[in-house]
């Protein structure tokens, strides 16, 4: 091995001073500065080559080009510790690895005295350099010294000083460097005990029992107390130490400094009435005064509640984080947890707790939507979600899981069949992919044949369109109605009736026209007309002399500060009236909100949440119609009979992840049964909405979009445009007293000063619209392909490029 690491230090050393081979090619001036472009995902090829004569990769292969050179390693280490230094030359961007690994982690690394920002790959200390020398140094700590450190492989000179006294020889096991035996500090054997119990109100009751331990001192082995309450049966034991429970019911386990978590789950013989912590016998042995004890009911079994011990905050007491949404009580010695029954199954107000968040994509061509629903909360009565016309659903999703969808009769003629699913967990994390052929009129606000809590929408527009109001929702905030507030109508009367005052009634009308379809495009507009207009207002009552003067020179800039502001924003109007996507062309990610794709499928973001109880399938067959791949428009149905086999009474989560095989398990679905995954989700969000409901919203509400398309959105923005300037240039003629006789005085458009207007208009338009010329001198593509292949071939000198002729070796 020292041999191997000797000669791969003189290659080093005869090899490092060589520059890049690829360096030495010529490249004519045309291409200069092409050569990071064609060596994209090649960086490696300007590093310096090094090769073996006697080895039979080729010259071209990444791994005969070497772009990391460590030097000599110094570290210094004692039972608390210790420093290490080094220097690296890279010669192209890496990684480098730096000693040691996860559990002797590098502190306070520093590259040329500035701190270097240190990552885990491959279960090592790496950190990423650029072209350039560093110096390299850093620190550990440790409460007892690692017998082996791990280094850098292509490390082959070390400097090792352990405890002041330096190793001649380091020893390299396996390219780790030994550190020789651990050395310690003393420390006294101690152990602490927590105990935190969940009880589960199942048939029969279920607990879990969580004991966490902090050791100190040597290894050992712990018997500790018993474990589990009387009356209970032991079936799964999880634990980081071997541990195991004696015939008395005591735990015992082989302990170790640091923390650890010991999981019990035990069972009971029938329904919980009262509960008691096991005996503490014998006396002295390890284990808590006091456990936390947390109580989990099911309402579909029965309505109980837990009484007796004193309760507590299960934050306060460090109850485990999945458990602190459950009530929690100080369990002493003699204290008893009694189960109060108050009644069985489902009130008449236990209804299903669920939230609705929708998606809503109106077609191009107008034929419908898409709907796209992430359902969470807890189904407290019914096993089944139905969606009801006009909407079709065509794809359910369970976490990882696709769920058949299915047809039933509707309650009457008038509803015809509904579309949903079968569910068999309470705690629901549902994605839905459905299609709706209406695009107009009232739609219903969730489509579901259930109650929800809370919903909320994103409705998405195509490019040309504008949502003018929402009907129904209690919040709608981006609509064109609901942006419009008492203060914008108190500043638009004011300048309508300051209009009228200086043009009169007709030139008033025009104003709030414009107004009226212009303004939310930029409110601050009205401040510059209203500027404008307090200008003129004062032009004309100030006196002649030395005031008016200033007055209309201040007028004269306020016009021009408002047809300098005006010009752009009316040619970005015309613009958007021709060519609608213009105005917001935008790709929306659907993992922000559900997920992301794997495969071309959504993948809903996962939900911490406890195992759901046990549950019982009943034997039978599901007589419905299967959807296959669901299209946009309304495709034949197959009907298909789907058997259900019956599954045993109290198979879990739980269960199927411990191990039970796939003969254990039932299926769900009959084998060859085809899922259906439902149409495609569209990708963007030209003209995004929001609306809500503040309360519950029932299967009967509804919600009414009144939106306008690409034509009248067109017109209007022209009629906008229109009306602004036509205001505008009126504003002129009262300002000025120019004698223009316009349209509204029953003549034609005739004036001296109007060619010069729209002579100025047009070419302000023309300086605005028109682009940057930018001449571009790409290389042909062949020409590139030709400079990659002269930067990428071997050199003359392959494969024997560097040889060591001589070599002196010093050994005491």
């Amino acid at each position: 091995m020292s041999k191997r690491i000797l000669s791969f230090a003189l290659i080093l050393l005869a090899t490092a001073s060589l520059p890049a081979l690829s360096a030495s090619t010529y490249v004519p001036s045309e291409l200069t500065g092409w050569e990071a472009w064609v060596l994209k995902g090649q960086e490696y090829r300007r590093c310096p080559l090094m090769r073996a004569a006697d080895e039979d990769t080729d010259s071209d292969d990444e791994g005969s080009f070497r772009c990391m050179w460590p030097e000599r390693l110094v570290l210094d280490v004692n039972a608390h510790g210790g420093t290490f230094t080094q220097r690296w030359q890279v010669f192209a961007e890496g990684w480098i690895t730096l000693p040691g690994d996860l559990e002797h982690w590098p502190r306070d690394v520093r590259s040329n005295g500035a701190p270097l920002a240190v990552v885990a790959r491959e279960k090592l200390p790496q950190a990423r350099l650029t072209p350039g020398t560093y110096s390299l140094s850093g620190r550990f700590e440790w409460s007892e010294r690692p017998e082996a450190l791990a280094i850098a492989t292509e490390t082959a000179l070390v400097d090792l000083t352990i405890d002041g006294q330096r190793v001649a020889q380091p020893e390299r096991p396996q390219g780790d460097l030994w550190l020789g035996k651990r050395h310690t500090v003393s420390e006294a054997n101690g152990l602490e005990v927590q105990v935190y119990r969940l009880v589960r109100d199942q048939i029969p009751v279920e607990v879990t029992t969580l004991v966490r331990l902090q050791v100190a001192g040597e290894g050992r082995e712990e018997l500790l107390a018993r474990a589990l309450p009387d009356g209970f049966t032991p079936t799964s034991i999880e634990s980081e130490l071997p541990a195991r429970l004696e015939a008395d019911g005591r735990l015992r386990v082989q302990v170790r400094p640091g923390s650890y978590d010991i999981t019990l789950i035990a069972r009971g013989a029938s329904v919980a009435t009262t509960l008691k912590r096991p005996p503490l016998a014998p006396a002295g042995a390890p284990w808590p005064r006091d456990e936390i004890w947390s109580f989990a009911g099911d309402d579909r079994l029965r309505v109980a509640a837990a009484e007796g011990p004193e309760s507590l905050d299960p934050k306060q007491a460090n109850v485990p984080p999945y458990w602190q949404g459950l009530p929690a009580y100080r369990m002493t010695a003699d204290a008893t947890l009694t189960v109060n029954e108050r009644s069985r199954g489902l009130g008449a107000g236990d209804d299903n707790r669920l939230q609705l968040n929708r998606m809503l994509w109106l077609d191009f061509n107008h034929e419908g939507f898409t709907a796209v629903d992430h359902i969470g909360g807890n189904l407290r009565r019914d096993w089944r979600l139905d969606m009801a016309a006009p909407f079709t659903l065509a794809s359910v999703r369970s976490g990882n899981e696709n769920l058949l969808v299915t047809n039933t009769p509707g309650a009457d003629a008038k509803e015809g069949a509904r579309t949903g699913g079968e569910l068999r967990t309470p705690s629901l994390q549902l994605t839905t992919i459905a299609r709706s052929g209406a695009s107009g009129g009232a739609l219903p606000a969730s489509g579901w044949t259930t109650r929800f809590e809370q919903v909320q929408g994103q409705l998405f527009l195509p490019p040309g369109h504008r949502l003018l109001a929402a009907i129904g929702p209690d919040s709608a905030p981006g609509t064109w109605w609901s942006r419009w507030t008492l203060w914008n109508l108190f500043g638009l009367c004011i300048v309508v009736a300051v209009t009228y005052r200086i043009a009169g009634r007709i030139v008033a009308g025009i104003a709030l026209l414009g107004l009226a379809l212009m303004y939310q495009e930029n409110p601050d507009f009205i401040w510059l007309w209203a500027n404008v207009l307090a200008a003129i207002a004062i032009a004309r009552a100030v006196p002649e002399g030395r005031l008016r003067r200033v007055a209309n020179g201040y007028r004269m800039l306020s016009i021009v500060v408002l047809g300098l502001a005006l010009l752009p924003m009316l040619w970005s109007q015309v613009r958007y009236a021709l060519y609608p996507q213009l105005e917001n062309n935008a790709l929306y990610d659907l993992s922000s909100a559900f997920g992301r794709r794997d495969g071309g499928e959504l993948v809903p973001l996962a939900a911490d949440m406890a195992p759901p109880p046990p549950m019982a399938i009943p034997e039978g067959k599901i007589q419905g119609t299967l959807l296959r791949e669901a299209a946009p428009a309304a495709a034949p149905a197959e009907t298909e009979e789907i058997s259900v086999t019956a599954m045993k009474r109290n198979v879990t989560l739980g269960s199927v992840s411990s191990g039970l095989n796939a003969a254990q398990v039932v299926q769900r679905y009959a084998p060859g049964t085809q899922l259906q995954t439902g149409p495609g989700i569209p990708s963007w969000s030209y003209n995004e909405y929001r609306y809500s409901w503040s309360g519950p919203v029932e299967p009967g509400d509804s919600v009414h979009f009144i939106y306008i398309g690409p034509l009248l959105l067109s017109l209007w923005r022209v009629l906008g445009v229109v009306a602004l300037a036509a205001w505008f240039i009126a504003l002129l003629q009262k300002s000025f007293g120019w004698q223009l006789r316009t349209p509204w005085q029953g003549g034609r458009v005739i004036a001296s000063a109007l060619p010069f207007i729209c002579c100025g208009l047009l070419s302000a338009l023309a300086l605005v619209a028109a682009p940057t010329a930018r001449a571009a001198s790409t290389p042909d593509t062949a020409l590139l392909n030709d400079l990659k292949s002269r930067l990428t071939e071997a050199p003359e000198c392959a494969p024997t490029c560097a040889e060591i002729t001589a070599a002196r070796v010093s050994v005491a």
